[in-house]
């Protein structure tokens, strides 16, 4: 009706391309900036992110990382 007003929240769009192929610093950053969850990170991106939000000590496990996007992509081949 007019004079009503909407308001929605939106965390992002899909974004294009494999989710295992974002840099994983780009992941850490959406984390910190609470666009995408710790647990987002690592199931959809591939990324193992360590330490605490809440103390801003966030970093990228990059070896973690590493197995796990391999394991995925080999389990994708499969």
């Amino acid at each position: 009706m007019p004079g009503d007003h909407q308001h929605t929240v939106d965390n992002g769009g899909g974004g294009y391309g494999n989710p295992l192929d974002h840099e994983a610093q780009c992941v850490l950053t959406d984390v910190a900036e609470r666009y995408v969850s710790l647990e987002q990170a690592e199931e959809v991106y591939g990324v193992v992110i360590t330490g605490s939000r809440t103390r801003d000590e966030l970093a990228v496990d990059a070896n973690a990382t590493e197995t796990l996007r391999q394991s995925r992509r080999a389990s994708a081949r499969a």
